[in-house]
């Protein structure tokens, strides 16, 4: 009997703990914005969010180099000849801390909030008045041609972006092999 007694003091004291640790958790609500200017929105706890401005520290740190050597080999590319390197198309990424909420579901209300908005200003800056001057059947065939074009500026957006991303895992592996220090034999 004093076993059972003591195994269910064990176990109560043992979910009291769990729930006085788990309940000062806070979840963060962070917007990052990412090379090409995306904007997401991500629920993380606080070490994490931590993490997270470490890594943009660090790519902040070498964006300007990394920009350099991405554009050089940009250059260097047969495929990209007469096409010009988007260096305006790519900044550094960004979080922001949005708010700071004691359970998950009011961070997933203001997550679900924030992603309508923003899609909301993606919808209304994409939608263009076709009455300004131009008749409908002209205002459909250069919305076409501005919608191809569009796709191209996209794909040449997308192509450096995977290039300067694959150059920043060079600098950042070099960085971190430079910083780590060699094991004494």
């Amino acid at each position: 009997m004093k076993i059972i007694t003591s195994l269910i003091i064990t176990v109560s004291l043992c979910v009291i703990f769990f729930i006085t640790a788990n309940a000062g958790e806070d979840y963060l609500l962070v917007e990052t914005i990412d090379n090409i200017k995306r904007v997401f929105y991500q629920i993380m706890n606080p070490q994490e969010f931590e993490t997270l401005q470490e890594s943009i520290k660090t790519e902040k740190r070498l964006f300007k180099k990394n920009l350099d050597l991405t554009k050089k080999e940009w250059e260097k590319d047969a495929a990209n000849v007469g096409v010009p390197f988007p260096a305006a198309a790519i900044t550094p990424k960004e979080a922001r801390l949005i708010g700071k909420f004691p359970d998950l579901s009011k961070a997933s209300e203001k997550k679900v909030y924030y992603e309508s908005r923003s899609a909301g200003k993606d919808d209304k800056s994409k939608k263009t008045d076709w009455r300004a001057g131009q008749a409908k059947a002209n205002y459909l065939t250069s919305l076409k041609a501005a919608d191809e074009k569009d796709k191209q500026k996209e794909r040449i957006r997308q192509s450096a972006l995977a290039l300067f991303e694959a150059k920043l895992l060079e600098l950042k592996s070099a960085e971190i092999q430079m910083n780590t220090p060699e094991k004494a034999q």
